[in-house]
């Protein structure tokens, strides 16, 4: 796989250069990392390979900055990497993946910005720098890519659009009795929405939409507690719930999938079922909604009812998919 390359078709395809350029600033440390490294290979300049780890730390200081200027609204003067880290570790934008890179990365690569070392480095440790970079900024970029999904659905979405959803699910009442169809209502009015908000040929990606969904409900019903990407443990092993949406003591699970690109089939609805009872169960909730994520050019949904006692507990599952 060439790394940067995909990392610059994911931002080419998400964000456009006027919208957030800085993300572009990352990339250019890392071609220029790249570049370095291969004028040195074969060559007498051994020294482009230290050059070449200097650039990924660039890269990965870089990635970091432009994170946390999204999340935070402001340039992250006189932070170091570490503390960087904590304050977009703190706000929940890592996933533990990217953590455990991250702290691989500081222990490895991380060069101290005053140093009295005559500092060289190796082929294969300038090349195993701008892997372990890539890959870190590869991650970093899909929650980048869906914290400014966010802010663009917040953005779009006007007083007047979000008195008309407000009016429309005005119906379910106030309180958390009929949460399961007003989110049904609410995910009905946000396929509607999505093709005002975004404009483009190319689907947006599973974790694209999970941005612009958390900012279409938070603007439009801020009472609605959205968390998303939460850890659970199941047994031995753990799992990262895509949403979870909550109003006073009733939470309801939320699971998106990816729509199969024609029209009115779904792939697998029985495993995705059996998948989300599982972690129903394992979250002690018995409310879920299986989202299969709209599809350009089409807002028509259709909802499926499920109901099953699983170990004396009903659960209650809508399935809502294109048409």
């Amino acid at each position: 796989m060439d790394m940067i390359f995909e990392i610059k078709r994911k931002i080419s395809e998400a964000l456009p250069a006027d919208f957030f350029p800085g993300i572009y600033t990352v990339v250019s440390h890392l071609q220029m990392a790249e570049h370095y490294w291969q004028e040195a290979k074969g060559s007498i300049e051994e020294y482009l390979f230290t050059d070449a780890v200097l650039r990924a730390n660039h890269a990965f200081e870089a990635a970091l900055g432009e994170a946390y200027k999204l999340v935070c609204g402001k340039d992250p003067e006189n932070l170091t990497v570490k503390q960087l880290y904590k304050y977009l570790d703190d706000q929940n934008v890592f996933k533990d993946k990217e953590a455990q890179t991250f702290h691989r990365y500081l222990e490895d690569w991380e060069i101290p910005a005053e140093t009295d070392e005559q500092l060289f480095y190796s082929e294969q440790e300038a090349m195993l720098a701008i892997l372990n970079v890539s890959a870190f900024f590869f991650i970093l970029v899909e929650q980048i890519i869906e914290l400014a999904s966010y802010e663009k659905a917040k953005y779009f979405l006007g007083w007047d659009r979000t008195e008309k959803i407000r009016q429309e699910i005005e119906r379910y009442g106030d309180g958390d009795k009929f949460l399961l169809d007003k989110i049904v209502a609410l995910f009905r009015l946000f396929s509607a929405d999505l093709f005002y908000i975004e404009e483009r040929e190319n689907a947006p990606a599973e974790y694209e939409m999970l941005g612009y969904l958390r900012g279409f409900l938070e603007v439009s019903v801020p009472e609605l507690e959205v968390e998303i990407d939460k850890r659970v443990e199941l047994g031995a092993s753990h799992t990262h719930l895509d949403m979870l949406i909550s109003l006073n003591e009733t939470t309801v699970l939320i699971e998106t999938k990816r729509s199969n690109q024609i029209k009115g089939s779904i792939f697998d609805i029985d495993n995705a079922i059996s998948q989300l009872s599982g972690y129903m169960t394992a979250i002690k909730k018995n409310k879920a909604v299986l989202f299969y994520l709209p599809i350009l050019g089409s807002s028509d949904l259709a909802t499926r009812n499920i109901e099953m006692e699983v170990d004396g507990v009903l659960q209650q599952i809508k399935v809502i998919y294109p048409q």
